[in-house]
């Protein structure tokens, strides 16, 4: 059995994959607003000022690179509960932005969400 910090924990993750599918677009992105910053824990004009070039300045790619990543960086033990959500969102971006950009993006993204 976990510790009851450990199951805390585990339920503060769960609720932030909640809160990040109900902020998901039907389509599989999410939009760079506030609310996804909260989520992601970083200031709405740091993530805008750290928007690579290869995004073109798509603010819902960004976010969904950036969503993506917080995923596999901060969320990894929860991989069971956003694995459909980057599914869906990694379809969508596929239609957005070529391989060689996204991979930019998703550096880029890492980068800021490490600082």
């Amino acid at each position: 059995t976990g510790s009851a910090a450990g199951q805390s924990a585990t339920k503060a993750s769960n609720a932030t994959v909640l809160s990040f599918a109900m902020a998901q677009d039907f389509e599989g992105f999410w939009e760079l607003s506030a609310a996804v910053a909260a989520l992601l824990s970083a200031p709405l004009p740091a993530l805008l000022t750290a928007m690579p070039p290869t995004v073109a300045g798509d603010r819902r790619v960004w976010a969904t690179v950036l969503v993506l990543q917080a995923f596999a960086l901060r969320l990894a033990q929860q991989k069971d509960e956003w694995q459909l959500l980057d599914i869906k969102s990694r379809a969508w971006l596929r239609t957005q932005i070529n391989g060689t950009a996204l991979a930019a993006a998703e550096k880029a993204a890492a980068a800021v969400l490490a600082a």
